[in-house]
Formats: structure tokens, C-alpha cells, sequence
């Protein structure tokens, strides 16, 4: 059940995800890139649909930090919704201090809480 209505076609999520893939990330939560994790996602989430994935790069810390920046502005640019503690943790983003979330939804949360996207 997604929490917005999707903003991004799902081919632009797709190409991303390509991207990352290419240039070293570890996506995960994706049926197309090892499938999601039962009881964390349910049947209809969009990571089950497809539509959100989670992105990591190498070992926790400042390195990490500093490549999910990056996939996080190529995300933006892109026109995907992102989830990440990248100005704090409030909401959703407290549950994303060690991965970068995106989707195709119109809210993003970069940890001041949740914005619409236009």
C-alpha cells in the first residue's frame, strides 16, 4: 500500500537503479535485484510492486555516508521521491540512518519530515 500517489513512471526508477548497480551500490528490497524481504515488505508495498528499492554502498560510516549523497542527488535529479537521515531523523527517515530508500511516490523525507513533492 503505497503512502502517496506516484509522481515518477517506473521506468525512471528502473534506469536509477541500473545506475546504481553500475556504479557499485548494493540495491536491495527490489524484485529485479534479489527480491524483497518477507514480513518487512507486505504483498502490494511498493518495494513488492517494484517501486521502491534501498540502496546501500560498502561498510557503515563517513564513506558510506558520503556515496549514498551522491546517489541521493542523482535520485532528485531523476524526479524520484527519497528517504534518507541526510538533515535528520524525523519520521521515516529515523528508519533510514543506514540505507537510502527511493520510489516513484510524491513524499520525500530527508529527515525535517515528510515533503510533497510538485
Amino acid at each position: 500500500m503505497a503512502l502517496s500517489r506516484q509522481l515518477t513512471p517506473a521506468p525512471v526508477l528502473l534506469d536509477f537503479l541500473a545506475w546504481a548497480a553500475r556504479s557499485g551500490y548494493s540495491v536491495r528490497e527490489h524484485p529485479a535485484y534479489g527480491g524483497v524481504t518477507p514480513g518487512v515488505h507486505r504483498p502490494g508495498s511498493w518495494h513488492a510492486d517494484g517501486l521502491a528499492a534501498d540502496l546501500n554502498h560498502g561498510p557503515d560510516g563517513p564513506a558510506e555516508r558520503a556515496r549514498l549523497l551522491i546517489a541521493l542527488g542523482e535520485a532528485e535529479r531523476r524526479g524520484l521521491a527519497i528517504t534518507y537521515a541526510r538533515d535528520g531523523t524525523a519520521g521515516s527517515a529515523g528508519a533510514h540512518q543506514d540505507h537510502l530508500h527511493v520510489d516513484v511516490g510524491e513524499g520525500s523525507n530527508l529527515g525535517q519530515g515528510l515533503g510533497r513533492r510538485a
